[in-house]
Parts: structure tokens; sequence; C-alpha cells
């Protein structure tokens, strides 16, 4: 398999879809949890080992972010933004279905002291699995992409 530091976890004004938690998006699996010495930790009331789910990063990714900006002045910019992405596991086929997809408004401005653009970020997300972290309003400095 892919080592965990080259898996991709997506998320976040920058490697979107936006609205969602930065590195939130991944592949989710059931993982047996095991001791300091690997062993299987077993549920005494059930005498079968414990799970947790576990966010594992994909092996693949597909990320389109579409954004229609509107000047206003020199230093404003206002910008609708429609965005659709995945992270997805071996064997996983990379499907809308599996997508997370989120959509808003963006306003940035640029100022001079931090040499990069402000960005006061609102959306929604419109398709999101159960485990998904979101946040309606983000604030970030910096390129969106």
């Amino acid at each position: 398999g892919v080592p965990i530091f080259r898996r991709f976890f997506i998320g976040g004004d920058s490697l979107g879809p936006r609205v969602f938690e930065t590195r939130s998006l991944s592949p989710v699996r059931n993982i047996v949890q095991t001791d300091a010495f690997g062993n299987a930790i077993i549920d005494p009331n059930t005498g079968l080992p414990l799970r947790s789910l576990s966010f594992v990063g994909g092996s693949k990714m597909a990320l389109v972010q579409t954004e229609l900006g509107i000047p206003l002045g020199q230093t404003a910019t206002l910008a609708a933004f429609f965005d659709v992405g995945g992270s997805y596991d071996n064997g996983q086929d990379i499907s809308y279905d599996d997508a997370r997809v989120s959509a808003g408004i963006e306003f940035r401005v640029f100022l001079p002291v931090f040499q990069a653009p402000i960005r006061l970020i609102y959306g929604w997300p419109l398709q999101e699995q159960e485990f998904d972290e979101s946040s309606s309003f983000q604030f970030s400095i910096g390129l969106p992409f």
C-alpha cells in the first residue's frame, strides 16, 4: 500500500472542497484496536475485538474547484464558488456519488502588509458523509490555489 505520509487527505480552503475542515476528507476503515504489543483489544462484554473507524487517507484523489470572481475596485474581489472533490482508497473507483460538494461565496481583499489576500469564505456543504466535519464560515490568508 501507499505509506500514510503519501496518502491524500483533502478539505479546506486551499486543497478543497472549501467549507470542509482542512485535511478532514479521507476514506475510512473499520480497524481492530491493538495494544502496545500488537494484540487485539477484546471487549469484555462481547468477547469480540474492539473496532474503531480510522481515517486512512486516499491512494488517489479528484478535485475540481470552480469560481467566478467579480473585482470590487483594485484590491477586493467577490467570488462565487462550486467545489467537488474526494479522496479514494485502493479498489475504490472515483465517483461523484462518493465525492463531497460545496458551494458559496468568498470575499478577498489584498492588503500590502500581508502581501497576500485575506479571504472570508461562506458556504454550504451540498453533499457530505455522516462523519464529515464542515464549517459554514472560514477565514484564510493566502491564495486559494
